[in-house]
């Protein structure tokens, strides 16, 4: 017999939530096993999100309108793709924290961006349900 395991998807689809200082939105999307961590996959409107997350970072990446990628290792600065063009803009990373608990995986991320010397502070937590 074949084995099937090989082609096997390791991904799971879950519920998403994702509070930001801003809003409370629900999605669809996906977990994926990956290394020592996962990643989560998930979509709000036109925006598509990534979060990646090991043992020695956690990264978020967002595409859509505005497209960036933010690494919680370490600041720096971040190229913001837009539809008028590239934003410069720095990254300071606060904290992350991921708890697991059964089924669940909550990701709290803190980072502040700073846009033509204006700082400000957002607040990201995202919580992955398995359906």
């Amino acid at each position: 017999s074949m084995d099937t395991d090989k082609y096997r998807s390791t991904s799971v689809p879950i519920d998403v939530t994702v509070t930001s200082d801003r809003e409370t939105v629900a999605s669809r999307g996906e977990y994926t096993p990956a290394g020592d961590g996962f990643v989560l996959t998930f979509s709000i409107g036109d925006g598509k999100y990534e979060i990646t997350h090991g043992e020695s970072d956690t990264v978020l990446s967002v595409g859509g309108l505005l497209s960036y990628t933010i690494s919680f290792a370490a600041a720096g600065a971040v190229t913001v793709a837009s539809l008028f063009g590239d934003i410069e803009l720095e990254v300071e990373p606060i904290s992350r924290r991921v708890e697991r608990n059964g089924d669940t995986i909550v990701v709290s991320l803190c980072y502040a961006l700073t846009i033509g010397g204006t700082r400000t502070e957002r607040d990201v937590t995202v919580t992955a349900r398995a359906i």
